[in-house]
């Protein structure tokens, strides 16, 4: 008999003398009355699945972001923030030009000039986005 070590059966494990055990798995080979006798079968009622190879997963997934971007992307929010940072580029270089005709302090520097255009251009492709 199976026991845990003080003498008592073990109900945790197999039967290993091969008696009939209703329980737990006979490990010998002999009927088991408590369990079924559970064999591989073929794959029935199961759709043949077959993976897609890389370029056509890749596609698939191009598809997924595309329909997902064409039903859940903010062209309203996208295009504000388009006409806001041309606007922002707009007076940046409007106001680069007064610094200049007033000659004030730096005014050779150019920054409201180059970061005007970067605002521009940075609001140009937000329109593109949002359209």
């Amino acid at each position: 008999m199976n026991d845990n070590g003080y003498g008592q059966p073990n109900p945790g494990f197999g039967n290993y003398q091969g008696q009939s055990n209703p329980a737990y798995v006979n490990y010998q080979g002999q009927p088991n009355p408590g369990y079924v006798n559970y064999q591989v079968q073929p794959n029935e009622g199961y759709v043949n699945y077959q993976v897609p190879n890389r370029s056509s997963l890749l596609e698939m997934k191009r598809e997924n972001i595309k329909n997902h971007l064409n039903t859940n992307f903010p062209t309203i929010i996208t295009c504000v923030y388009a006409f806001l940072f041309i606007a922002i580029g707009l007076s940046a270089i409007g106001l680069q030009a007064a610094l200049i005709s007033n000659m004030a302090l730096n005014y050779q520097i150019g920054n409201g000039i180059w970061g005007g255009f970067f605002a521009i251009v940075n609001g140009l492709i937000k329109l593109n986005m949002g359209w």
